[in-house]
């Protein structure tokens, strides 16, 4: 393998372009497959290998140690924002699960990757991770276009992103229809400008919202519903609900 060169400057903490060597970067092995080449420094380490979902957080990849206390691998096949850590071996035979120091994005908002919301779901590429939901009820279609649901500010906030990563469109987002969004949001009402949406759905018919920050959403609820398909399974109160500290 060839190990990265790591400048003499790194050892005296002068360096500031390590990133640029270390962590995960895409490259193209000497027989042409493309992957992925990983770099940690970790030189009291006995063994470290990168694992990840690429093989279901099992034995990983075995890294190649440099003399500078580098390790490195290549991993062919790997897509831009699969998740791995660095399993690393120590001297006193403990074994241990690392992030990336030098990893160029983490998962977003692990707090409450449980749950997630619209915002965090555009950033990924995918809603098909939002567990949380805030149910409604269509209440009027005053228009040929124009739905109200029975949700607003007061269930959903008034909050929006509308630039970086995590920018999502309107003030919330259908669950079973992803490409339609909440337009607007009053105190107890929320409308939806979409004429196909407007045209499926019915008087009194319940529906799904992705919030697009479900952390102060959260909070405007004295209980969750946990649900299994159709069906409510565990009823939990929001301990949080109202507090300041």
């Amino acid at each position: 393998m060839n190990y990265p060169v790591i400048p003499r400057t790194f050892f005296s903490g002068d360096c500031f372009d390590a990133y640029r060597i270390l962590g995960a970067h895409p490259c193209t092995d000497p027989n042409g497959a493309e992957g992925w080449r990983f770099a940690v420094w970790a030189p009291g380490a006995t063994a470290v290998e990168v694992c990840g979902g690429f093989d279901g957080w099992e034995a990983g990849v075995p890294m190649e140690k440099a003399d500078t206390g580098v390790w490195s691998a290549f991993i062919p096949g790997l897509a831009e924002g699969d998740l791995y850590k660095y399993r690393v071996h120590g001297a006193d035979g403990s074994t241990v699960m690392r992030s990336d120091p030098y990893a160029f994005a983490t998962e977003l908002r692990p707090g409450t990757y449980a749950l997630m919301d619209a915002s965090q779901g555009h950033a990924i590429g995918t809603l098909d991770r939002c567990a949380a939901t805030v149910l409604a009820t269509v209440i009027s279609k005053p228009t040929d276009t124009r739905t109200i649901l029975d949700v607003g500010a007061k269930g959903l906030t008034m909050q929006s992103r509308t630039e970086g990563i995590c920018a999502v469109p309107g003030k919330g987002t259908l669950y079973d229809c992803p490409e339609v969004h909440i337009e607007k949001v009053f105190d107890e009402h929320a409308i939806i400008l979409d004429r196909a949406f407007h045209d499926r759905v019915q008087i009194g018919q319940k529906v799904r919202v992705i919030p697009v920050h479900i952390c102060p959403v959260c909070n405007l609820y004295d209980q969750a519903y946990l649900i299994s398909g159709d069906d409510v399974v565990q009823t939990l109160p929001i301990a949080g609900r109202g507090k300041l500290q």
